[in-house]
């Protein structure tokens, strides 16, 4: 499921990504951008999972 978030993420024009934490922890903005650079980034918990979104889309877009 959370694949399938992070690929509908990966096609915005701009990501906000909240934390450290869910709940009372999520209120802090940990980074913003571009899918690309939040993903470089490397910061918040979304991050890896983005970058792995971007990368199985340019993966599909060379294979086409």
């Amino acid at each position: 499921m959370l694949a399938l978030d992070m690929r509908v993420v990966a096609t915005a024009d701009r990501v906000i990504d909240l934390g450290p934490g869910a709940w009372e922890d999520g209120s802090t903005v940990v980074a913003g951008g571009t899918p690309a650079q939040v993903a470089e980034g490397g910061v918040g918990a979304s991050a890896k999972y983005l970058a792995d979104a971007l990368e199985e889309s340019a993966a599909l877009q060379r294979s086409a």
